[in-house]
């Protein structure tokens, strides 16, 4: 792979690097949960696209990172529990190391074609 077309790649996919966000929500969701035929692993998309009407889910914690820094982040009235704020703080350091981990990799191969 040439220079030229690692950047064009990488150029292709940035966008999903843009940003990321993650979002935690409180509640009770009634749902049959399968697995793939595949696998034993939740079909998220199918869950979703499947859920009836139903059960009470609340925004309580929203982060969103653009690539330059900035941040919007919504936090609900009232009391977050501490377990929910852990959890959203350690998704934010999860998609953040993701992130960095793909384009240090990236950058490593760029610098092998050298």
């Amino acid at each position: 792979m040439s220079v030229q077309e690692a950047v064009k790649k990488f150029q292709e996919t940035i966008e999903d690097f843009s940003s990321l966000d993650v979002e935690s929500y409180m509640g009770q969701v009634t749902a049959a949960i399968q697995g793939s035929e595949k696998s034993s692993i939740i079909d998220w998309e199918k869950l979703i696209a499947e859920a009836k009407p139903g059960g009470t889910i609340s925004l309580k914690l929203a982060s969103h990172f653009k690539c330059d820094g900035d941040a919007t982040l919504f936090v609900a009235e009232g009391e977050i529990p501490q377990s929910v704020q852990a959890a959203h703080d350690a998704a934010v350091t999860a998609g953040r190391q993701i992130r960095k981990d793909l384009l240090d990799l990236f950058s490593d191969l760029i610098k092998g074609l050298k």
